[in-house]
């Protein structure tokens, strides 16, 4: 009986190293001892009370692992230093600056066909138009913001609108 509590324990502390050491190896190892121990278990003592106990037992191991590893732990200082933050040095995942454009005047700093680059507000930032072409040093208008890309349609001058218009 002690061998599948140790087997048992083995498999939650693979599968808890798997959260902080990726590769598979570990959580499969650890679900297959788990395995293992569940139909040790169930071989010894049927649908009786000790195998029920280990059985919701990991299921509350496995509960309590999840709340310790995922949502705990990335508040710790350990895990401050080994899980990702929302920004790197020298880049930022988060789109609110790029929110702050919509509605904002630039150039097109190259051919837009229909991304490229512009200049809005002083930063050379990647574009990508409704659609349509834009011609180099033509002046664009951020109109949206759509899967992380700065959307962009061409401005037209009054004369260029009358001309439209005849």
């Amino acid at each position: 009986m002690e061998w599948i509590l140790t087997v048992a324990a083995l498999g939650l502390l693979c599968i808890f190293a798997e959260v902080f050491l990726p590769g598979g190896v570990l959580g499969v190892l650890g679900w297959l001892l788990i395995g293992t121990s569940l139909v040790a278990a169930y071989q010894l003592w049927g649908l009786s009370g000790p195998f029920l106990l280990l059985l919701f037992g990991f299921v509350g191991a496995g509960v309590t692992l999840y709340i310790i590893a995922i949502k705990l732990m990335p508040k710790t200082a350990v895990g401050k230093a080994i899980f990702l933050r929302n920004t790197q040095k020298g880049y930022n995942v988060s789109v609110t600056a790029d929110q702050e454009m919509v509605g904002k005047e630039g150039v097109a700093l190259s051919f837009l066909r229909p991304a490229g680059f512009a200049q809005i507000e002083g930063q050379r930032v990647y574009v990508v138009t409704e659609g349509d072409f834009i011609e180099k040093n033509a002046r664009i208008e951020v109109c949206d913001l759509k899967d992380n890309n700065l959307v962009v349609r061409r401005i037209h001058s009054q004369s260029q609108q009358q001309e439209n218009e005849t």
